[in-house]
């Protein structure tokens, strides 16, 4: 596809087209016209970053505070399934077939659809404008709840945008395709299996990106508590892939074992810390590393943990009446995020442990055993106030199990973090 693509508005293009000589377009003319509102659609995808972030910086205030979720709902209720209908719709205006009977006619089907895919296009682009200037404005008293508000409508624009530089761009290259290696006065005679197999390529990315589209609106109507979940537990899986990949490095790179176990289970923590699992060396340096390795492996065991929600001992539980509530999860949501942070300024440190860098690694230590803590404190308020509730039908030994799980850890992960500090002669 060309790199140079016109900047010329679509409306524009097509009026300018249909003024000269309306009723005596020849195929070849229609053939390059399509061709550039396909590259003109193009462009507004590939440049909608950069001018949706202008759009977003010289537009006046004008919309309530409150209305993000608002913008939020229109564009995933009403402006995409409209996309989605002429995107399902696409292959069939385009179906060579269709030619048989009036040719000029499928020429203008064409190039109305293309027009109308273009201008709901721009109607994404201003609502994508909309949700962030009344992201900035939001001011709701209720802070979670505007956390998780502004962590939907993000995703939401993060989707819309992998949606329209993905598969849908892909559906467009397809239709250049299709339009620049065909000769539309052929089309007719159906002696060209090219044009047929573009067609059958163009039909399929055509219900890919449909159902691409489908998957968000679908998602877009999840509640706040469902969207804080998956958000937790993509971070929990982040954090797990991250944990493993240290642990698998620094085993390559210090101890020259590149095996490390893939998974770690209740009998490994007594084991991780006991007295008899690690003979010190006496290189402080040597010392703290695999140290620090075990606190690595703790901190991978906890969120390991707490991401099997199938798990026979889960620490967070899904049944109704043992649900967490929205800003339980959602402060579980910020420490967890902070844990992630911090591990990053752990792993940092941990392979300098000189003299010169022991205040460093020291404060990355603290930073990390203090945002531990917090996520510890926050699944044992969680625990509190299920057995504060009374119910019935709450399955106490299985909190008693979870706490005792998480005292457990707690105690093993105290123990260790203990024993890195004075490896570093603190």
């Amino acid at each position: 596809m060309d790199q140079e693509q016109p900047a010329r508005p679509v409306a524009e293009t097509i009026a300018s087209f249909r003024a000269i000589n309306p009723d005596g377009k020849s195929p070849e003319e229609y053939q390059k016209i399509f061709k550039t509102v396909i590259q003109q659609i193009s462009h507004r995808v590939a440049t909608r970053k950069e001018r949706i972030h202008f759009a977003h910086m010289n537009t006046s205030a004008g919309a309530p505070p409150n209305d993000m979720s608002e913008f939020a709902q229109q564009l995933c209720l009403a402006i995409l399934p409209s996309f989605q209908h002429k995107l399902r719709f696409l292959p069939h205006v385009l179906n060579p077939s269709n030619m048989r009977s009036d040719m000029r006619s499928w020429f203008e089907g064409v190039l109305n659809h293309l027009f109308a895919m273009h201008q709901i296009l721009e109607e994404i682009d201003s609502s994508i404008i909309s949700i962030r200037k009344a992201w900035e404005r939001d001011q709701d008293d209720k802070r979670n709840l505007r956390h998780l508000r502004k962590l939907k409508a993000r995703k939401i624009m993060v989707f819309t945008e992998a949606i329209l530089t993905g598969p849908f761009c892909d559906l467009l290259n397809t239709c250049n395709t299709f339009f620049n290696c065909s000769n539309l006065s052929t089309l007719s005679l159906f002696d060209s299996h090219f044009i047929h197999d573009e067609w059958d390529k163009l039909s399929r990315r055509s219900t890919l990106t449909v159902y691409h589209i489908d998957t968000l609106i679908h998602w877009s109507q999840k509640s706040m508590l469902n969207v804080a979940k998956e958000e937790w537990r993509e971070r929990v899986e982040a954090i797990e892939e991250l944990l493993e990949s240290l642990v698998e490095c620094l085993h390559r790179i210090y101890l020259k074992n590149p095996k490390c176990s893939a998974s770690e289970s209740d009998q490994d923590i007594r084991s991780l810390s006991g007295p008899d699992h690690v003979k010190f060396s006496d290189d402080d340096h040597v010392k703290f590393f695999k140290d620090g390795v075990l606190i690595i492996k703790l901190c991978r065991i906890f969120f390991n943990k707490l991401g099997r929600i199938t798990n026979s001992q889960p620490v967070i539980w899904v049944e109704p009446s043992t649900e967490m509530e929205l800003d339980q999860l959602n402060q579980l949501l910020k420490v967890t995020s902070a844990t992630r942070m911090y591990m990053y300024q752990f792993d940092d440190a941990l392979p300098y442990p000189t003299p010169i860098r022991r205040e460093t690694v020291v404060h990355a230590l603290n930073k990390l055993q203090m945002a531990m803590s917090d996520c510890h404190g926050a699944l044992d308020k969680y625990c509190n106030s299920l057995l504060e509730t009374n119910n019935p039908e709450l399955d106490h030994e299985l909190i008693a199990d979870g706490r005792l799980w998480l005292q457990s850890w707690d105690s093993s992960f105290r123990l260790v973090t203990e024993k890195a500090v004075n490896a570093t002669g603190r």
